[in-house]
């Protein structure tokens, strides 16, 4: 069984789910649309991502919720920048995932051959026990 992290891709928009900020006027919440539903691991990568990422100080990523995210808007911004932003960012997450699975798959490799060392020591002790006369 592998703990490897699964990569998410943003698929679009989500046009019938953007609703207004009720506590800020001439604001509202964009939702986008993920490719799956994601680790809690690849969220926690992706905020991290959004939050270094030089230009997305502008705006927020509200929260993420089953297979979308959602980022908080003004009715002024410029919408494909910010998508396209938040493509950068998914971009960025999705290498950063590449690079953690190659040392899950490393400690995963590892764990099996010590279970096999383990295994031949058992197997090695079974065979001895069986040439022992009673």
């Amino acid at each position: 069984m592998t703990n490897e992290i699964r990569k998410v891709n943003l698929v679009g928009i989500i046009n019938e789910g953007i609703k207004e900020d009720p506590g800020h006027y001439g604001y509202a919440f964009l939702p986008l649309k993920l490719s799956s539903i994601p680790d809690p691991r690849w969220v926690e990568i992706l905020k991290h991502e959004y939050e270094t990422y030089a230009h997305s100080k502008k705006r927020n990523l509200a929260e993420q919720r089953n297979d979308e995210i959602l980022l908080h808007i003004g009715e002024e911004d410029d919408l494909q920048t910010l998508y396209d932003i938040v493509k950068e960012v998914i971009e960025a997450t999705n290498k950063e995932i590449d690079r953690r699975n190659v040392g899950i798959f490393a400690q995963e490799e590892e764990r099996d051959q010590e279970n096999q060392r383990r295994k031949e020591r058992i197997d090695l002790l079974k065979e001895k026990a069986n040439k022992v006369k009673l």
